[in-house]
């Protein structure tokens, strides 16, 4: 029998406090693939298990370089499929590669009381806070992919239709340090209220100000508060979400970030398919755009340019291909996700491919987790005899963990935890299956 570094009983404990999944086994292809997978709930209030569509490109390899990813978020009355079928996100990421994952919010709380067939609840105190409900759940989707993909850190961003939209919104402003930049179309702004949703034309819809919403995001943001960029796409003749939620979707990060959305910085105008466009951009404290918008005219409520479905029109300009290409020129600047998921051991000098896989088997893919373990009593030992590698050795590959990280975070890791309440406190290095 191998030796285990955590008995199979305590390793939902583990997971817990450590956070992680298990890496499956991945290899090199010369066509796309689309990986169906569940996330399951997590033990924070608000989660359930989540279905999601992971779309690998044509030549992904799993030792080669890392890839960005693009979270894509249906609408009401929709689910992964259909957004998959209606932006056509796959064949653009197929052309430069990326990977795509398409989340299904798959179940609610019925308790939550009404919702629409499967939106998101964007609307809801109970998720759209950073570790608890469904946007926290997208993050820990994320997180999955991590794992089991080889993902760049720095590119990772969110899209979504309609509630989708208003979730990727939340999302964030939720998880500013987890995602580089995001798209909504036709979506609402942050913490808005349903009286936003208009449904008919003649219904104007009831908006919360721009400085409310505006606290709300600084508030949820606080001290990794970061002007992420954002594609503002939404139609002039939307009679779901009127075009006042886009433009306050674009005031209130002006709001939050200050940056002058009254005075593009540059607008262009134009015809695809008919549809008639006006694409402006907005200037950062830096100078750099933090915020774009495109309206369209003449089109209804739904996804623009892709293929057409119940809520997607074809004859507009290829949003996906357009927000691909914000996404392409909005990476994370000089930042990494340590904060957010850890920084990966396959970043850390001297941890070869064969160690991080090695480790993955209990969950352990971060610098972080290896200093926090290392950190826990008999925690080298635990690490050396399931790594196989001798406790000095085992002490190097620590001491480099805790070089990736700042000063700061290393010494919080490394402060004793208590960890009896998970059912780790009798944990030793010999423990078996």
């Amino acid at each position: 029998m191998s030796r285990q570094p955590f008995p199979k009983l305590l390793r939902p404990f583990v997971s817990l406090l450590l956070g992680i999944a298990i890496i499956p086994t991945v290899v090199a292809t010369s066509f796309a693939e689309d990986v169906y997978k569940t996330m399951h709930q997590r033990p924070y209030p608000g989660s359930r298990d989540r279905e999601y569509i992971v779309h690998l490109p044509p030549g992904y390899d799993p030792k080669g370089g890392p890839l960005p990813l693009v979270m894509v978020l249906h609408g009401g009355s929709e689910n992964h499929e259909t957004i998959k079928h209606d932006t056509n996100f796959d064949l653009v990421a197929d052309q430069d590669p990326f990977i795509v994952v398409y989340p299904f919010i798959t179940s609610c709380d019925p308790r939550e009381g009404q919702r629409p067939e499967n939106a998101w609840g964007w609307w809801m105190d109970a998720h759209i806070h950073a570790d608890r409900g469904e946007v926290q759940d997208l993050a820990e989707i994320i997180k999955e992919v991590q794992h089991d993909y080889r993902v760049d850190p720095n590119r990772i961003h969110i899209a979504g239709v309609s509630a989708g939209g208003a979730m990727a919104v939340a999302a964030l402003v939720a998880h500013s340090k987890l995602f580089a930049s995001g798209s909504p179309t036709v979506g609402l702004p942050y913490s808005e209220t349903p009286g936003a949703v208009s449904v008919t034309c003649e219904n104007p819809g009831t908006f919360k100000s721009i400085d409310e919403i505006a606290k709300a995001m600084n508030t949820e943001m606080g001290d990794e508060k970061r002007p992420v960029p954002i594609f503002i796409i939404h139609s002039t003749a939307d009679c779901v979400v009127k075009v006042h939620a886009a433009e306050n979707i674009r005031d209130s990060w002006g709001k939050a970030f200050g940056i002058d959305t009254q005075n593009p910085i540059s607008s262009n105008s134009g015809v695809t398919k008919g549809t008639p466009w006006t694409h402006k951009k907005y200037g950062g404290p830096d100078g750099n755009t933090v915020v774009e918008t495109l309206f369209v005219d003449g089109q209804k409520h739904g996804w623009y340019g892709g293929r057409d479905g119940p809520w997607a029109y074809s004859k507009a300009p290829d949003t996906a291909k357009l927000i691909w290409e914000f996404f392409k020129s909005h990476r994370q600047r000089g930042g990494t996700m340590s904060n957010e998921c850890g920084t990966p051991l396959k970043q850390v000098p001297g941890w070869s491919d064969a160690l991080v896989q090695k480790l993955a088997e209990s969950w352990i893919t971060t610098a972080e987790q290896v200093l926090a373990t290392s950190a826990t009593p008999g925690g080298v030992q635990t690490l050396a005899s399931h790594l196989g590698v001798s406790e000095n050795r085992m002490k190097q590959l620590v001491d480099a963990a805790r070089a990736s990280l700042s000063t700061e975070a290393a010494r919080a890791l490394e402060q004793p935890v208590d960890t009896s309440q998970f059912g780790l406190g009798a944990l030793k290095p010999d423990d078996q299956n």
